[in-house]
């Protein structure tokens, strides 16, 4: 990019071997690797990384472990890579390896589902579109990298012209021809693999005119993104955050002219004569920017697909806002074609329209139209955790049910059910040890534990997406069971609805509902609009036995409705309906029946139990016994 290097003749063969041969090793390149940078550390500032005119290529790489559902994951990733509209002129996209084309993605990934890994690139070459096939180059590339690693390479790749710069998805074994797994080191893969591309390019191409470099310098000073201008500035600022332009030999008035843009977005200031401040982290600056700039533009297309007008969120409020929203899903869909993380785009019901990241976690079922919750991931534990630590360190770090009862007096049984399902909760990911007599040991530091399991979830995974009903708002107007709208009407949700976008109509269409049910006779007129408890309960009611008859047919198990005030006696289970309604199903005798889920029930989960239930006094229980948290 920019200058005072000399003047280079690119020669192919092993890197770090002058005689451009064969003979050398990868821990030659290593070796000449850390040279280089040492010598780059000690040159200019502005000096570029690259020889004068020559080619680059942008090449991207992820590591891909294939246990724990990895595989599930490549298979995904490679038909995803060979979808329809992404080959040339639109036509689906066919994978090719160092001899063949038309090659069987699926049939290549099953020949290597003993692999310990699979690597991941994206290679685009920067002047790509002057190349009439890209197959050759990335063949040369994939050739070069078998001299560099000292082994043949088992890969397929594909060639994607669905984006402004055409590139190439490369999916390559994790496993050398002697049958030992193939470990890379990190420096070829942040810069050996590029410089073998450019070399390969500069071959191919020839050097960049000047014509060229000034176009590519020009075009970049406007860019709210990082540019190689960029890079080479916060170089030079270093720790005091000066930049002197007297330094830079070559295209000055380009770096001027950034600065200046970059001065134009707060990033940038003249301090007199040459001498410009800029701040620290300006790379990460402009990266956040970027950032903006996507999730603006995914926003921007998203309403545009569907046809509406709404207010978008803040993007830098909603990344640190613990609230859940509720709305329509509009968008659930890839971030891009390295990864397996995703990200969706809701139509809230506070009339604003909100962005969020997923991350890998597996969201298949929903789908656009879907009514939905987003929920942040806690990032801490719970105040139920320190509940726990705190008996817990006033009995040796051991946790139970009659230690809490002498530790607090005061607790109920409610709250003791509720710790009970938690603690269960963390026996499953190991993080306590349950003995035969239901005391918890490992307590004395679970916070500090659960914390670090949640950030590292959070990471992963940090939104929660869940269906809040199988119908959509407008189909809830007419259901007979009951609904997220019933609940909105009785007061019992707990989302924020706005008067605009979304929440202007979901009041419409509750208004709506609300005439759907006087007129069967469900509700009462009254001027306040709200739905009475005795409505809630028949609509309850309804639900029940629609979930029971459904759940019948799948089982084989036959549906006994439940008599009110009668006692049943059974394994009892929470189940959802799919529209936000929880109750307990009884099992016995290859027969269930269905009570509405109580929170006197929740330390009751696989238990045998004994209750009666009636409108009026609710959920009785009588008796019951343990059959273990894993049943």
């Amino acid at each position: 990019m920019s200058n005072g290097d000399d003047d280079f003749r690119p020669r192919l063969g092993r890197i770090g071997n002058r005689s451009g041969g064969t003979k050398g090793s990868m821990r030659a390149f290593l070796k000449g690797a850390r040279a280089n940078g040492n010598a780059r550390r000690r040159a200019s500032p502005a000096s570029p990384r690259h020889f004068v005119g020559g080619r680059r290529a942008i090449i991207q790489a992820r590591f891909v472990k294939l246990g724990g559902g990895g595989m599930g994951a490549q298979r995904a990733h490679l038909g995803y890579l060979q979808r329809e509209g992404a080959g040339k002129g639109q036509e689906r996209a066919e994978f090719y390896d160092a001899e063949r084309e038309g090659v069987d993605g699926h049939g290549w990934l099953e020949s290597t589902k003993d692999d310990r890994h699979h690597f991941r690139f994206i290679v685009s070459a920067e002047d790509g579109q002057s190349l009439d096939d890209l197959k050759p180059f990335i063949r040369d590339l994939m050739g070069q990298m078998e001299i560099d690693l000292e082994t043949r390479l088992d890969w397929i790749a594909v060639d994607h012209f669905n984006t402004e710069h055409p590139h190439t998805h490369i999916v390559m074994s994790g496993r050398r021809d002697d049958g030992r797994d193939l470990v890379i080191p990190r420096e070829y893969l942040s810069h050996g693999m590029r410089e073998r591309a450019g070399a390969i390019l500069t071959r191919d191409l020839g050097l960049q005119t000047a014509q060229e470099l000034e176009a590519k310098l020009s075009a970049g000073i406007s860019e709210r993104r990082v540019t190689g201008i960029d890079q080479v500035l916060a170089h030079q600022a270093g720790e005091i955050g000066e930049v002197d332009l007297g330094q830079v030999r070559r295209h000055r008035e380009h770096y001027q002219a950034r600065l200046r843009f970059l001065q134009s977005h707060g990033l940038a200031e003249p301090a007199g004569g040459t001498l410009w401040q800029v701040p620290s982290g300006l790379t990460e600056k402009l990266a956040a920017l970027e950032r903006r700039d996507m999730v603006a533009a995914r926003i921007e297309k998203a309403l545009s697909v569907a046809g509406l007008e709404r207010v978008a969120a803040l993007p830098d409020e909603q990344e640190h806002s613990p609230r859940a929203v509720t709305g329509k899903l509009l968008v659930i869909a890839r971030n891009d074609e390295l990864s397996d993380r995703s990200h969706a785009i809701i139509d809230g019901l506070d009339g604003r329209v909100h962005h969020y990241e997923l991350g890998s976690r597996h969201t298949a079922g929903l789908e656009p139209g879907d009514f939905v919750q987003a929920k942040p991931r806690a990032r801490g534990a719970s105040e139920m955790d320190r509940i726990i630590v705190d008996v817990a360190n006033a009995y040796g770090g051991t946790y139970s049910a009659h230690y809490h009862r002498e530790h607090d007096p005061s607790v109920s049984e409610k709250d003791l059910g509720l710790i009970r399902n938690r603690l269960a909760a963390l026996s499953r990911q190991s993080l306590v040890l349950m003995d035969d007599h239901e005391r918890f040991d490992g307590c004395a530091d679970l916070v500090r534990r659960v914390e670090e399991v949640a950030v590292r979830t959070a990471k992963r995974s940090p939104t929660l997406l869940l269906r809040m009903d199988t119908m959509s708002l407008e189909a809830q107007v007419s259901a007979q069971g009951l609904t997220w709208l019933d609940r909105h009407l009785a007061g019992e949700t707990s989302q924020q609805v706005g008067y605009s976008g979304l929440g202007g109509e979901a009041r419409e269409l509750a208004r709506q509902r609300r005439a759907v049910l006087f007129e069967r006779g469900i509700a009462q007129a009254g001027r306040s609009g709200a739905l009475e408890p005795q409505a809630m309960e028949k609509l309850q009611i309804r639900s029940m036995h629609d979930y029971g008859r459904a759940y019948a047919g799948e089982s084989g198990m036959a549906y006994v409705p439940y008599q009110p005030g009668r006692e049943v006696s059974g394994r009892v289970m929470p189940v959802n309906d799919g529209h936000g309604s929880v109750f307990a199903r009884i099992e016995y005798a290859k027969q269930f029946t269905l009570v509405p889920w109580s929170r006197e029930l929740e330390g009751m989960r696989a238990r045998q139990v004994t209750l009666s239930w009636s409108l009026s006094r609710g959920i009785q229980i009588t008796r019951g016994r343990d059959l273990g948290l894993s049943r």
